[in-house]
């Protein structure tokens, strides 16, 4: 299915009244009064069979499992974040008695929503869901930490010193974990998938942190605080990373290759959320998923921006993944109708790539997510499994790609034309093509070629210093060479 906007328009004097509206539209039975035939895919694996008639075998011989050392580090996390949650809870329940009404009002909301994430982490360890576990306990200590905050400020005599004093040890706490990132090397394709999740992290806690000081400086004290106890656990789960580095061997990964891919990774991401901003904008679509997905995806772009400039290329292996697959599930969401059977494909292509990361050492990170979007898809939240299966996805490619065993080139070329000028306009159509082309070292008769082209064409209508007045038309389309074998 897709959707038409119909705009209706009734003029009364000088008011013009106009209401929009979306009308599904059955593309199917559209393309047979048309004479086409239109057959609806969950993939580009899919797509392939239709278009060329090759086939990619997707069979996967053993599903990867998680180690048993994995599995108690993880067991740890859930530990170790269940520590923290009592400490800062016990911390806030002593000071419930001397709060202001306002603030124990506050105070008491996120206490109970934290009991409620603490609650189900439990249930989830009792399982032996530990990674599971661990992220909705650390989800409760975000909300005790947040309140304890929150609690000691509006306890205090002099609360614009307490408010120094939590935002020094907060900054204390990152920069020491960040010292500790940035020591770490890596030498196989494991190490690499953990240290690129660890700095990932530890740049989301920069990120975060950066935003506490704006809110404070703005005056929006609760904000900021609710952000740097976000930018602080961030900061320990990155930590809390590090102790995978070092438990398995696994390939060697060719170090020089990493930026090239990143930097690959990060113009994808960037024309993904593009594309997809434009694609949900023209469809008219309201969905308020959509609309967070995107925001989200826009915020990734930036940590992934951010890491570059850190010199944290491994963070933008998984920040870029996390970007395109946020803006991926924005589309799911807008336009998927039968999202129970989409998901379906969508778990069986991520196993697929984990399968493969697997094989080369490099699934820890992917088969968290998979644990993640498992339990999303018995819950029935197939939006939330659509996002971690197609992160999990990507976030195998990426190691996969990082690893050596696949080596990426890539040529982008730019060409402007603009017509002339005009008292009224001045257009300006530009045209990218990126040309990447996947070699496998071991058999280098195996290629694939990915040519993206799309064009931008600019309009600029009189006055042409007034910048609302710019309009952009964006059409892309991707062309694939496959070998024949």
């Amino acid at each position: 299915y897709d959707y038409k906007l119909i705009i209706e328009k009734k003029v009364i004097g000088p008011i013009i009244m106009q209401n929009v509206k979306r009308e599904r539209i059955d593309l199917v039975e559209y393309g047979k009064k048309l004479g086409i035939e239109v057959r609806e895919v969950s993939s580009i694996v899919e797509a392939l069979k239709y278009f060329t008639g090759y086939s990619v075998d997707m069979e996967i011989k053993e599903l990867p499992q998680l180690s048993p050392k994995v599995i108690s580090i993880t067991k740890e996390w859930y530990e170790e974040a269940l520590n923290v949650y009592i400490h800062y809870r016990d911390i806030v329940k002593n000071l419930l008695g001397i709060m202001p009404i306002n603030i124990k009002s506050v105070v008491n909301d996120l206490l109970q929503s934290a009991e409620l994430y603490a609650k189900e982490a439990k249930d989830l360890a009792d399982g032996g869901e530990f990674y599971a576990a661990a992220s909705k306990m650390l989800m409760a200590t975000y909300r005790v930490l947040t309140a304890s905050y929150i609690a000691k400020v509006g306890t205090a005599k002099e609360s614009e010193e307490v408010i120094k004093d939590i935002f020094q040890e907060a900054n204390s706490t990152i920069m020491d974990i960040l010292s500790d990132v940035y020591m770490r090397k890596v030498s196989n394709t494991h190490d690499l998938s953990v240290l690129s999740a660890a700095q990932s992290r530890i740049v989301e806690s920069i990120y975060y942190l950066n935003i506490a000081f704006k809110s404070y400086k703005e005056g929006y004290v609760l904000d900021s605080l609710a952000n740097l106890a976000y930018a602080v656990l961030r900061a320990k789960t990155a930590a809390m990373w590090l102790k995978l580095l070092g438990i398995r061997e696994a390939y060697s990964i060719n170090l020089g290759m990493i930026k090239e891919i990143a930097s690959a990774l990060l113009y994808n991401a960037e024309t993904v959320y593009d594309y997809t901003s434009l694609l949900i904008s023209e469809s008219g679509s309201q969905s308020s998923e959509a609309i967070n997905f995107l925001k989200e995806s826009e915020k990734y772009l930036s940590m992934a921006k951010l890491a570059l400039d850190m010199n944290l290329t491994l963070a933008v292996l998984e920040l870029a993944s996390k970007a395109s697959s946020l803006a991926s599930a924005a589309v799911h969401t807008t336009f998927s109708i039968a999202l129970d059977e989409v998901v379906k494909t969508i778990r069986n292509y991520a196993l697929f790539w984990v399968a493969k990361a697997s094989d080369i050492g490099s699934e820890v990170s992917s088969l968290l997510l998979l644990d993640l979007a498992n339990l999303c898809l018995n819950e029935s939240d197939y939006v939330t499994a659509v996002l971690y299966y197609t992160l999990a996805t990507t976030i195998a490619q990426s190691s996969i790609l990082a690893s050596g065993i696949l080596t990426a080139s890539q040529t982008i070329t730019r060409t402007e034309t603009v017509t002339p000028r005009t008292i009224q306009t001045l257009t300006k159509i530009i045209t990218i093509t990126n040309t990447i082309t996947i070699t496998h070292t071991e058999m280098p008769e195996k290629t694939l070629t990915i040519t993206k082209y799309m064009t931008l064409t600019t309009t600029l209508r009189a006055p042409i210093s007034t910048p609302s007045m710019l309009q952009i038309a964006s059409v892309s389309y991707t062309h694939l060479t496959l070998p024949t074998n």
